[in-house]
């Protein structure tokens, strides 16, 4: 008996030191809440405008650039919304040129069918991600505003004055 309980805690013991500590793992960019926040507003709504242009369509004017606050993704968000202005539907094959292979990989995340991305499609569900979205936008402009200077704080306050 003896030697089988020291047979199983020599087991256990080897098994334990092969797990993996998954948290070590953790990109530091998901640890933040807010960041993760807005990660999944940009993939919901560029994989809902990928797969549903009528949305895309009634939701152009709402897109502004730079409102993603990632270069990549306001360039894909133009890609797609381009299409659509031309008739065509979105391709992604047709982007190959003007992005990179690691951004290629990226975009088909995105794309119908992947799993990588659970939209539900709906109108209510876009509003919500740009609403997130803008609201990322206006606090990053506020804390621009805080690093400012005396002198340039009175200069932008003037001009809005005005």
């Amino acid at each position: 008996i003896m030697s089988r309980a020291d047979f199983i805690r020599k087991k256990r013991k080897r098994s334990d030191s092969r797990k993996i500590d998954f948290s070590q793992l953790e990109d530091e960019k998901t640890s933040d809440p807010q960041t993760v926040r807005i990660t999944h507003a940009r993939d919901i709504l560029l994989a809902t405008f990928i797969a549903h242009p009528d949305l895309a369509k009634k939701f152009s004017t709402d897109i502004s650039p730079g409102l993603f606050n990632d270069e990549f993704c306001d360039r894909l968000m133009s890609a797609v919304l381009s299409c659509y202005e031309a008739g065509r539907d979105f391709d992604i094959t047709s982007m190959s040129g003007d992005f990179s292979p690691e951004q290629m990989s990226r975009t088909a995340r995105l794309l119908p069918g992947s799993g990588a991305v659970l939209i539900s499609g709906t109108a209510e569900e876009c509003r919500d991600c740009i609403n997130v979205l803008k609201e990322e936008s206006r606090k990053s402009q506020q804390k621009d505003l805080a690093s400012l200077s005396d002198e340039e704080f009175n200069q932008l306050f003037n001009k809005k004055k005005e």
